[in-house]
């Protein structure tokens, strides 16, 4: 999916219409994402979609919230044995949302803006359980 998006990014909405993005962002869940592979791949496939203006309105308006379910797995003590067995996973995942932010439509600032609630609401749900 990444491979054939970043080839042409104007290929977003037209996977979007034809249910293939939706269908595999509406099997995100913690329990789809423990392994390695869906750690590594689906943050990749989010940098993707973004590259184009449909792409960020469907990642914002998607059920499953995908950047915030990759924000609460970098948080989530359950996923600790995961992410340090493959130690560079968190390095994988936090270079491709870096790319989500980065790779913004010109002007847009809404989905930089969510990634930025969706880091601090983890880390207050990490505080709170600390306590």
């Amino acid at each position: 999916v990444s491979n054939l998006i970043q080839d042409d990014p104007s290929r977003v909405p037209q996977m979007i219409e034809s249910e293939v993005l939706p269908g595999i962002v509406a099997a995100l869940n913690k329990d789809t994402m423990r392994s390695v592979e869906c750690l590594s791949f689906v943050p990749s496939v989010l940098a993707s979609i973004s590259l184009h203006s449909a792409g960020e309105d469907f990642i914002l308006n998607a059920p499953t919230k995908p950047l915030k379910l990759l924000t609460d797995i970098l948080v989530d003590p359950s996923f600790a044995p995961l992410l340090h067995s493959q130690p560079e996973l968190a390095q994988i995942m936090s270079t491709h949302v870096d790319k989500v932010l980065r790779n913004r439509p010109s002007g847009s600032s809404r989905l930089t803006e969510h990634a930025v609630d969706c880091v601090v609401e983890s880390m207050q749900a990490l505080l709170a359980r600390a306590k």
